[in-house]
């Protein structure tokens, strides 16, 4: 009375199910997409952004610039100091166009006026687009 499709009770079953598999794919391939952007978001420094409401931005194409209380800086996956911040944000800015986005990256710890110090040099290079990231609010 099972639903076998004619085969007796004594048949080895040699069929594989295949609805398991699938199942377990399909979970490996949501872990990694969530977890790879986490992966690619490096930066030399430590960073602890403020909470927002935000967007994720490809930063593969994007220039990021990070900053951290200690005045430690970094332009995409370059360290840097203070003092040679806006020579590095001049090379990423050419070799990527001004016409991306420029993610600053700051400490929640950072003071103000270090911002805009970013945001002016920013101007300066001819950037159109800028944007100060955040984590998400939960």
């Amino acid at each position: 009375m099972g639903m076998g499709g004619g085969h007796g009770a004594e048949d080895p079953i040699t069929e594989i199910n295949v609805t398991p598999l699938v199942d377990i794919c399909l979970v490996l391939v949501i872990i990694f997409m969530v977890t790879v952007p986490i992966m690619m978001t490096s930066s030399p420094i430590e960073v602890k952004l403020p909470r927002a409401n935000t967007m994720e931005a490809r930063e593969d194409v994007n220039v990021t610039v990070a900053i951290n209380p200690t005045d430690s800086a970094a332009v995409d996956t370059r360290a840097c100091t203070l003092m040679e911040l806006p020579q590095f944000m001049k090379e990423a800015v050419e070799a990527k166009g001004t016409d991306k986005m420029l993610i600053i990256r700051a400490d929640k710890e950072v003071n103000h006026d270090r911002v805009l110090l970013i945001m002016d040099i920013a101007k300066k290079l001819g950037c159109s687009r800028i944007s100060v990231a955040t984590t998400q609010q939960k």
